[in-house]
């Protein structure tokens, strides 16, 4: 009977150090989805620039584990690009600013009628906590500097679950200037975070595993 219960407790222990191992699986499948912009097919604009951004507001409280977003190279364009998390100042990113980051390879060049694959971005090594009501951007450079990069967006879709309206934003000049209000894009994109347990459901776990423990004890 000890051996069955050292087993379980060892099977439990194992599922609970993969689940924190950032390395062991994408950064969607231990996290919610938090905001989600999506824009219908044939209503999609790619928007090309060395750097691009899109504010968007935290709905759930807990670690940043990652985005996904649809990017590519374009014809003479970077192969790579730097993907970071801005803070923010008055709704507009800061550039200076970077709460964590990563840099990705870049897909080929695709039609600009076509539609990207979303490419994920892992981002839970960060150790970035966000909480409810954070207004924060996503940053997509052309690295190393300053090849552009292509990220399909569109109007904003009002309807679409779980998007809280942000901006799209040109962060090549020496100011961001504000795609949504000239063009109306917003770019799209999926948050994804890993909320933080309620203190109830954590102290309710530790008394669990200290009853097991203790009951294992006292009938061995």
């Amino acid at each position: 009977m000890r051996n069955v219960r050292s087993f379980c407790l060892f099977l439990v222990l194992g599922v609970v150090a993969l689940a924190m191992n950032p390395n062991t699986a994408s950064a969607a499948l231990f996290g919610v989805l938090d905001q989600e912009h999506l824009v219908p097919g044939s209503l999609g604009v790619t928007t090309s620039g060395a750097s691009l951004g899109q504010t968007f507001l935290v709905g759930v409280s807990g670690r940043f584990v990652g985005l996904e977003i649809p990017v590519f190279a374009p014809t003479s364009g970077a192969s790579r690009a730097q993907v970071a998390i801005l803070g923010t100042d008055r709704g507009v990113p800061v550039t200076t600013d970077v709460l964590a980051s990563a840099t990705i390879d870049l897909p080929s060049a695709v039609s600009f009628s076509s539609i990207p694959l979303m490419i994920e971005v892992d981002l839970s090594g960060a150790g970035l906590m966000v909480n409810d009501g954070d207004l924060l951007a996503i940053a997509v450079s052309g690295f190393p500097c300053c090849g552009s990069v292509a990220w399909r967006g569109g109007s904003r879709q009002l309807n679409t679950a779980d998007y809280i309206p942000g901006a799209g934003f040109d962060l090549s000049g020496v100011s961001p200037t504000e795609l949504s209000a000239q063009f109306g894009i917003d770019f799209e994109f999926r948050t994804w975070v890993q909320p933080v347990p309620e203190p109830s459901v954590a102290v309710f776990l530790g008394l669990g595993f200290a009853v097991l423990s203790w009951r294992g004890w006292w009938t061995s």
